[in-house]
C-alpha cells in the first residue's frame, strides 16, 4: 500500500495503521461523520474493521460487514494547488441499541494510499457468490429480485420496503426487481418459472407464510436442488416473522434483538415486536447488502386431507394455533392481536383448549439435547456447547446442465420420499414398534424446528437453523395444577421463562405423527398457515436445505 511513512506532521496528520501490512501512512487528522467535524489521534485499520481513536480517549469502530459502500474522491485546492483524497464510507453500525446511517470521510495525502485502502475495503465488503450461480453467470451488481405482499400484518409492507430496505440497497449499488403478489399462492408461481440466473438472491416483504411459498415452488421444480441455493432474505413484514427473528437470533444481532422483543412488553403493550419495526427491517435489510448464507432445514408434512406440504419453522395444534389463527379477527391491532386473542382464550381454560389426541414420534436418543432445550436466562449464548451456533458455508451448486425450470414444473406438491430423513410408514398405516406413543387431553402440541416462532416469542433458543431433527413440545393437562400456570407459561414465552415449567414437554424427534381422537376440532397451522381442522398429520425432516440469507 505505497510507501511507508517515516515522518508525520502532527501539526495536520496522524497516522494511520495497516495493521495488515505493518505499514504506517499519513491521514488527516479531520474526519467528518454525517457531515459533523472530529479530530482523530490514530486511524488503525485491521483485517476485521477501522478503528478511529479520538482525543477524547473514545473510539469509533467500523466493522466491515456494517460497511454497505466504500469510494474516493480527489479535493484540489485552489490556494496552493494541492491536491487531496478523500475516502468515503457509508456504514449501519448499532449506535445506542439500533442500527444508523453514518458517513465517515476520512482524508489523505497520498493517491496510492487511498486507492490501496479503498481497494481492500472494497474486497472485503463484496458479497461472496451466490451458492446457486453457475460459473458462466457474471454482472458487476448484485441483482435481487423483490417479492412483497402488500396485504400482509396492518397492510404495511410497501411502506416498510420504501423506507427502510430500499435506501440501504441503493446505498450498496444493487439493483433489483420489484413484484406485489396479488392473490394466495403467487409467490409459489413466481418461484416455479423464475429463472434462477437472473439474481442473486430473493427477498420477501412479508410474514413467513410467503416465504414458505417461495420455498413451496422452489420444490416443485425439477432443478430444485440448484433452486435451493437461492439466497432467500426475510424482510419481516408480517405479524409473526418467526424466520426473520431466528436468524437475527442464530447471526448473534441479540445485541439489538433481546433488547427489542423486551423493550416491547415493559412499554404499553401495544408496540409491536423489535419497536419500532423499522429497526428490525433495517437489521435484516443489511443482512440482504452484506449477506452470508445459511442452510434452512424443510421438513415433510403430510397432512390427512390436505396433502404434502413443505415447513421450516412450526406445525402447531391446539392453543397456540388457535391464538395464531384465531387472531385474524384482530387483524387491524397488527401484533398486538395476538396478545388480544391469548389473554382472551387463556381466561376461559380449560373450556377451551382441551384437546384429546395421540402422539406417537421416533425419539433422539440425546441427552445433551435434553439438556440445551431446557437453557434460556435470557438467551445467554455462553451456557451452550462452544460451536453451537456455527454454521458451514453453503456449497454452490455444480452446474449439471439444468439451467432452468422449462418443461419440468410439477403441478402438485412433489412427495418427497426417499428424501425424508427416515422412512415411516403412510399416515393410515400403523407406526413401528421402536416408536413412543401417548394418548392425553392436550394444551397444544407444536413440532418446531426454529428458535422462534414470532419476533417476540423466543420459544427454543437452543434451536439451530439447520437441525435435522425437530422438537416436539406438548402440554398435557394431566399434568398441569391450574388453568393460571398455563397461562403464566404463555406470557413466559416473551423471554423464554416458559421452559421452566416442568408441565412443558420438549422430545427432540426424528419423525412425529399427531392423531386427533373423538372429534376434537381445533386449529392446525403449518408455519402459521392453515390447514384443516381436526385432521391427522405427520412430519419428518428432509435432507433438503433451502439457503437464507444471515451475517457474520
Amino acid at each position: 500500500m505505497g510507501a511507508k511513512t517515516s515522518k508525520i506532521d502532527y501539526n495536520r496528520y496522524v497516522p494511520y495503521k495497516d495493521m495488515v501490512t505493518n505499514s504506517v501512512y499519513e491521514i488527516n487528522n479531520l474526519v467528518y461523520i454525517n457531515k459533523k467535524q472530529y479530530k482523530i489521534d490514530t486511524c488503525l485499520q485491521s483485517n476485521d474493521d477501522i478503528c478511529l481513536k479520538f482525543s477524547e480517549n473514545c473510539f469509533m469502530l467500523m466493522k466491515y460487514e456494517d460497511i454497505l459502500m466504500s469510494k474516493f474522491t480527489c479535493i484540489k485546492h485552489a490556494v496552493n494547488g494541492t491536491s487531496e483524497w478523500q475516502l468515503i464510507l457509508t456504514t449501519f453500525p448499532i449506535i445506542k441499541r439500533r442500527r444508523r446511517l453514518v458517513q465517515v470521510l476520512l482524508t489523505y495525502n497520498c493517491e496510492d494510499v487511498v486507492k490501496n485502502a479503498n481497494k481492500f475495503i472494497i474486497k472485503k465488503i463484496t458479497a461472496s457468490r451466490a451458492p446457486h450461480l453457475t460459473t458462466h453467470v457474471i454482472r458487476s451488481r448484485r441483482h435481487v429480485l423483490v417479492i412483497v405482499n402488500p396485504f400482509s400484518g396492518q397492510k404495511r409492507g410497501l411502506k416498510l420496503w420504501e423506507t427502510y430496505v430500499e435506501p440501504i440497497l441503493q446505498i450498496a449499488n444493487i439493483d433489483y426487481d420489484i413484484i406485489k403478489t396479488v392473490h394466495q399462492k403467487h409467490a409459489v408461481k413466481i418461484a416455479k418459472n423464475l429463472k434462477l440466473d437472473n439474481y442473486d438472491a430473493v427477498a420477501t416483504v412479508s410474514g413467513d407464510g410467503l416465504m414458505l411459498e417461495v420455498i413451496s415452488g422452489f420444490l416443485m421444480r425439477q432443478d430444485r436442488e440448484r433452486a435451493l441455493k437461492m439466497p432467500l432474505a426475510h424482510i419481516p413484514g408480517g405479524t409473526s416473522n418467526g424466520l426473520a427473528a431466528s436468524i437475527c437470533f442464530q447471526c448473534k444481532s441479540d445485541i439489538l434483538f433481546q433488547l427489542l422483543f423486551l423493550l416491547s412488553f415493559l412499554s404499553a403493550g401495544w408496540c409491536e415486536p423489535f419497536p419500532p419495526r423499522g429497526i428490525f427491517c433495517t437489521e435484516m435489510a443489511v443482512m440482504l447488502a452484506r449477506p452470508r448464507y445459511l442452510p434452512l432445514r424443510i421438513s415433510h408434512v403430510q397432512t390427512e386431507h390436505d396433502g404434502s406440504k413443505a415447513m421450516f419453522m412450526s406445525l402447531t395444534c391446539g392453543l397456540i394455533a388457535d391464538i395464531d389463527i384465531g387472531s385474524e379477527r384482530f387483524r387491524w391491532a397488527g401484533m398486538a392481536r395476538m396478545h388480544m386473542e391469548a389473554f382472551l382464550r387463556v381466561a376461559k381454560l380449560p373450556q377451551v383448549a382441551r384437546y384429546k389426541g395421540r402422539i406417537s414420534y421416533l425419539p433422539v436418543h440425546d441427552d445433551a439435547l435434553q439438556c440445551s432445550a431446557k437453557l434460556w436466562n435470557d438467551l445467554k449464548r455462553e451456557k451452550y456447547a462452544k460451536g453451537h451456533f456455527e454454521y458451514q458455508p453453503v456449497e454452490s451448486f455444480m452446474d449439471s446442465g439444468c439451467n432452468g425450470p422449462s418443461g419440468s414444473i410439477r403441478n402438485r406438491f412433489p412427495v418427497f420420499g426417499s428424501d425424508d430423513l427416515v422412512q415411516v410408514p403412510a399416515l393410515c398405516e400403523p407406526v413401528g414398534s421402536d416408536w413412543d406413543m401417548l394418548e392425553g387431553y392436550f394444551v397444544y402440541v407444536c413440532l418446531t424446528s426454529l428458535s422462534h416462532l414470532g419476533s417476540d416469542v423466543p420459544y427454543l433458543p437452543c434451536a439451530r437453523l439447520d437441525d435435522d431433527f425437530l422438537y416436539l413440545t406438548y402440554v398435557d393437562w394431566n399434568n398441569v395444577k391450574s388453568r393460571f400456570e398455563v397461562a403464566k407459561m404463555m406470557l413466559g414465552m416473551n423471554d423464554c421463562s416458559h421452559l421452566i415449567y416442568s408441565f412443558l414437554q420438549i422430545v427432540p424427534v426424528r419423525a412425529c405423527r399427531v392423531e386427533p381422537l373423538g372429534n376434537c376440532g381445533g386449529y392446525i397451522a403449518v408455519d402459521g398457515e392453515p390447514i384443516t381442522s381436526g385432521s391427522a398429520f405427520q412430519v419428518i425432516p428432509t435432507r433438503h436445505c433451502a439457503t437464507v440469507i444471515g451475517r457474520n
